[in-house]
């Protein structure tokens, strides 16, 4: 697996008049005003379980039948979220 540079994982929502996405140390990772939907906020606290979900499905389940365009998006997915596209 990939060495990983961002806050680790779980991120929580925290509501308000201002948005919060939480890392596991309570730090903040983003925060923005009510005019994102509650949507957005969630999409990004989810970022770390899905960067993980990929990882593992890519390492292990995507080579026994993954078909050639879903394999180049799950690892132009993986290269985004490490900033290396």
């Amino acid at each position: 697996m990939t060495e990983r540079k961002w806050t680790p994982g779980p991120w929580v929502v925290s509501g308000g008049d201002l948005h919060r996405v939480d890392g596991a140390d309570d730090e903040a990772i983003a925060s923005f005003y009510m005019d994102t939907s509650d949507a957005d906020a969630h999409l990004i606290s989810a970022a770390p379980d899905l960067y993980e979900a990929l990882e593992r499905f890519w390492e292990g389940e995507c080579f026994r039948g993954c078909s050639h365009e879903d394999a180049e998006m799950i690892n132009a997915a993986l290269a985004k979220a490490r900033g290396e596209s």
